[in-house]
């Protein structure tokens, strides 16, 4: 059966017209974009971890700064409390430092800089004294021997020594105070403390006190300040 020619026509119109190759510059471009598109596929979030952008690292280098001046100021401020501290341990140990062989020197020197004076809590009770007795004047002096001995468990100075005379009825007719280096027979040790346990012997020579003295009694007393004595019998 023949098609009109008019039908004929009009189905050679509706053919699909031919594919054309594309050149070379087509099939690059293409692929370029192909290949920076975004992929459609979803993507697992337990599978990559998403980062938030930081714009030229600035904000990463903000944050490691202020961490680090953080970290420096905790640092200056615990040790500030620290030196805080062991500044009031040691003030309120102060009388108990100042005593100690090595460290009570240089402390008593730090306080006398800054005007106050600092007394070592020493302990007059533990410092034994006995008495040897004495020999009889003689050629217009006399000669009294007695022992020192440290009880105490620290070093101690060597005390000063008061010599009271008296008369016959108990009262004082003489007194005369007795610096280490006037006892000890050896006076380079009369600025050197008395380890704890140790004795050394003392020596006291004083012109012929008279007839009124018939008898004497020895104290160990040491220096509060240039004029006050601190006896263990009483005030100096």
């Amino acid at each position: 059966m023949r098609l009109p020619a008019s039908a004929a026509a009009l189905a050679a119109s509706r053919e699909p017209e031919p594919e054309l190759e594309p050149d070379a510059d087509t099939r690059v471009a293409a692929e370029t974009v192909a290949a920076t598109k975004p992929s459609e596929e979803p993507v697992s979030l337990g599978a990559q971890r998403w980062r938030r952008p930081v714009d030229d690292g600035e904000p990463v280098l903000a944050a490691r700064s202020g961490s680090a001046l953080g970290t420096l100021a905790w640092t200056i401020g615990s040790l500030v409390l620290a030196l805080v501290l062991a500044a009031q341990l040691v003030h309120y140990f102060r009388q108990d430092l100042a005593r100690h062989p090595q460290v009570g020197p240089p402390l008593r020197t730090a306080y006398e800089r800054l005007g106050i004076e600092l007394l070592p809590n020493w302990d007059l009770a533990a410092l034994e004294l006995r008495q040897w007795g004495n020999d009889a004047p003689d050629q217009g002096r006399m000669v009294v021997r007695a022992s020192l001995t440290n009880r105490a468990g620290f070093a101690q100075p060597h005390p000063i020594l008061r010599l009271e005379l008296e008369d016959r009825f108990g009262a004082t007719v003489a007194t005369r105070d007795f610096e280490p280096a006037d006892y000890l027979k050896n006076p380079s040790q009369a600025d050197r403390l008395l380890a704890p346990g140790s004795s050394s012997e003392a020596e006291l020579v004083l012109a012929d006190p008279g007839q009124d003295a018939v008898g004497y009694r020895l104290d160990v007393c040491l220096r509060e300040s240039p004029s006050l004595l601190r006896c263990a019998r009483g005030p100096g």
